[in-house]
């Protein structure tokens, strides 16, 4: 099944023409950035203070329904900003927005697209060794597919209709980093999702059909290979 599984994935990342880095830094990167967070804090409040903090979010998901939850509340805060975008596609369609003006409107609510996920990456953090018990794997996989699909198709459609803009690389590319560091420390909470997420994000990969999209879609096609050659 891996097998199989890898030759779909060879044919997405085709489709798109885009390199593929190996997902390996993904976890360091993560590590990094709590780590830097950390030392940042240490020197602005007392060792108590930091002591607790860490402990608090630690805790912050203790059981899978609480990880549940906490995916599923940034799906639904992502879906948001994703539907402000698809407005904005919409005004560029009926003339009463141009394309510069679409992609300016369109950088706040990707910024906030990223700050979710930056907020999840944190609480996921907090969630390694987590034990998740075979009923809610299906679950979990689900919400995280809706996360990225929404993510991914937000971005065709607006690229789609006023082009990859300048000022829209950086904020895209930022997007989609954050979003395969949530992908790779869910799979590290709850592995078996990985052939379920495989199946379901190759093809949407694929279905983008972008090459002009390649360049920004980096991390998680470099994410997918990782966890495909696995």
């Amino acid at each position: 099944m891996k097998a199989t599984f890898f030759s779909v994935f060879a044919l997405a990342i085709s489709a798109i023409a885009s390199p593929v880095p190996q997902v390996n830094g993904a976890v360091g990167q993560v590590n990094g950035v709590v780590k830097s967070t950390t030392d940042i804090v240490t020197k602005k409040v007392g060792v108590k203070q930091i002591v607790d903090e860490a402990t608090s979010v630690k805790r912050a998901i203790a059981d899978p329904q609480v990880l549940i939850t906490t995916i599923k509340t940034t799906v639904h805060k992502v879906n948001g900003q994703t539907t402000g975008i698809n407005a904005i596609v919409e005004k560029v369609k009926s003339g009463a927005l141009t394309k510069d003006a679409a992609a300016t409107q369109a950088i706040p609510m990707f910024e906030a697209v990223h700050f979710e996920l930056t907020e999840v990456v944190t609480k996921l953090t907090g969630a390694a060794g987590l034990d998740v018990p075979d009923v809610d794997v299906d679950t979990i996989l689900s919400l995280v597919v809706v996360l990225v699909s929404d993510v991914l198709t937000t971005v065709k459609t607006l690229i789609t209709e006023i082009g990859l803009r300048p000022q829209l690389i950086s904020i895209l590319h930022s997007v989609f980093t954050i979003l395969a560091k949530v992908l790779t420390l869910v799979i590290g909470i709850v592995g078996a999702i990985v052939p379920g997420l495989i199946a379901a994000l190759t093809p949407l990969l694929a279905g983008l059909g972008n090459a002009v999209l390649a360049p920004v879609l980096t991390p998680i096609t470099g994410f997918l290979a990782g966890i495909a050659a696995a």
